[in-house]
């Protein structure tokens, strides 16, 4: 709290000197300093029932999600002699729950058992239980996500410098990522694309959770009023200073071709992403290629984004799994060179004449490996290599080998040979509750949707979603026997109303009916329904 508030005084302080050093600055030469701000505040609901049989639980809340978040996003821009401009974005409560849900974690022994024999123990680790603190007769909150983990009151997300030069122009610093449509890179934020979008845009921001931010290094010029072509550096990550061979670095080409004009209502803009990664531990050499064009007509607009991820790593040497197998422990499909060759597609054609509109769109994303032991899992590999690492600092603990084995045990998509399918960015909302709250980002499946909205007011907006979606390597059901493609349809409902131009409520219904690929691979599959709210005041 007192970092909050120290934080809301330099602002205020900051904006004053802003006023007071104006004079004297142009009485040097130098333009005034001046401070831009743009931002949000949100509050969100979110219902959701008729989960019990995807989650596998007997508690009495297992069937039913229910919660109330924040966040408040500022997004400063500080203006320094006019082509010099300092830009920042700070989060505030960034999706704090409400209440008090501080949670309390004490060490434990965990063991279970076969279910058709409790005589016969199945697994056995040294966790922790969480007990939550917050009772009938709490009086405070905490500031935690909706899983309890602790939230900092005060995030600086972005920070970076952009300063305009004679042949184009330069950006350092820490900063959001975003391409196109926004299925590989998506910022999370309604700011980046335009002063005030549809506040129903389930691809931009106000409904996000985070974004792409990258430590990088940009130049950009434009060509001939309508070639933007960009070179960037990014610092993916960063070992100890004094070796760089777990350094992961990418170097990238972005160019865009914006504005071009036909007709009397003819519009055409497109992009192109070519961007390396490399890893020296890892023998990493990962090509990435995004395409995108968007062309629209007379309330007519057809738009595409394409991404590809080819190349090859070694995440977990030979020698490693030697160990392993040496152990006892089961290695899958075994280490060594891992190939990634996957791609992400979707398309959009809309026709909007401002009160009203529709459109389709589909998505698709490449199949996994046909055998589930060869489709790699760098999430897997990552917790491999994190218990690995944590069990060598103290070799004859007892309690740290058992979570070692335990770790490898159920993380065996580390061992996996291919890289066949790859999600979309978290932040590109398909829908309420399939790829939103059932299987997270849109993978390894194909969705279509079809769209119609009408607008009866100028502050008013209502729109309705039918998707149906497809996996397209299902694995093996309850049965033994490859379960089915159909995931299902789902239907969303959207009602927002705009009061003073800067303050939106939206309220949302989403009603889910589960394909046959549930009822081979699940017991007890019911229809799943959401209810979900938002208060948002931009500025």
């Amino acid at each position: 709290m007192k970092r909050v508030l120290l934080m809301v005084i330099a602002v205020v302080l900051l904006g004053a000197t802003f006023v007071s050093e104006a004079t004297a600055q142009e009485s040097e030469g130098l333009a005034a300093v001046g401070l831009n701000l743009h931002g949000y505040y949100r509050i969100r609901y979110n219902n959701t029932f008729d989960l019990g049989w995807l989650t596998k639980k007997d508690d009495g809340d297992s069937n039913w999600w229910s919660y109330f978040d924040q966040r408040m996003l500022l997004q400063p821009t500080l203006v320094i002699a006019d082509p010099i401009q300092i830009n920042m974005e700070l989060d505030l409560l960034n999706n704090v729950v409400f209440g008090d849900n501080e949670i309390e974690r004490l060490p434990t022994v965990i063991t279970q058992r076969k279910p058709n024999d409790l005589q016969i123990i199945d697994n056995v680790r040294y966790g922790e239980l969480d007990f939550n603190q917050g009772d009938l007769l709490s009086q405070s909150v905490s500031d935690t996500d909706r899983n309890g983990n602790p939230v900092e009151s005060v995030r600086i997300r972005q920070l970076y410098a952009n300063v305009s030069l004679g042949i184009g122009y330069l950006r350092f610093g820490r900063m959001a990522s975003q391409f196109g449509m926004g299925l590989f890179a998506n910022s999370g934020s309604p700011f980046l694309r335009s002063t005030r979008p549809d506040i129903n845009d389930n691809n931009s921001g106000f409904n996000s959770n985070g974004g792409d931010i990258y430590d990088r290094i940009m130049f950009g010029t434009r060509i001939a009023g309508i070639y933007y072509p960009i070179l960037m550096y990014d610092r993916i990550a960063e070992d100890d200073f004094r070796t760089g061979t777990n350094d992961v670095h990418a170097f990238s080409l972005l160019q865009y071709v914006r504005g071009i004009k036909f007709a009397d209502s003819g519009s055409f803009d497109a992009g192109a992403l070519i961007q390396a990664r490399v890893q020296q531990s890892t023998d990493a050499h990962i090509m990435i290629y995004d395409l995108w064009a968007k062309g629209g007509y007379a309330g007519f607009s057809l738009e595409g984004e394409g991404a590809a991820i080819q190349g090859s790593a070694t995440f977990i040497d030979h020698d490693t799994v030697e160990d392993l197998e040496e152990s006892g422990l089961p290695t899958g499909e075994g280490g060594d060179k891992v190939q990634a060759s996957a791609y992400i597609a979707a398309t959009r054609f809309k026709y909007d004449v401002g009160r009203w509109g529709a459109g389709l769109e589909y998505g698709f994303s490449s199949p996994a490996d046909p055998n589930p032991d060869r489709e790699f899992d760098s999430a897997a590999a990552s917790n491999i290599s994190q218990a690995a690492a944590l069990s060598k600092t103290d070799p004859d603990n007892a309690a740290m080998q058992v979570d070692f084995t335990n770790t490898v045990m159920q993380n065996q998509a580390a061992f996996g040979k291919n890289v066949f399918t790859f999600p979309f960015d978290p932040n590109y909302n398909v829908d309420l509750i399939l790829w939103n709250q059932l299987f997270g980002p849109m993978k390894n499946a194909m969705y279509f949707k079809a769209s119609g909205f009408i607008k009866p007011l100028d502050e008013m907006y209502i729109e309705l979603d039918v998707l149906s979606s497809y996996i397209n390597e299902s694995y093996q059901g309850k049965n033994g026997e490859d379960a089915a493609h159909d995931l299902g349809w789902e239907a969303d409902l959207t009602f927002a109303y705009t009061f003073h131009k800067r303050f939106t409520w939206n309220a949302q219904f989403g009603y889910f009916l589960p394909g046959q690929y549930f009822k081979d691979v699940y017991r007890g599959v019911e229809n799943v329904y959401t209810i979900q709210s938002r208060a948002i005041i931009d500025f």
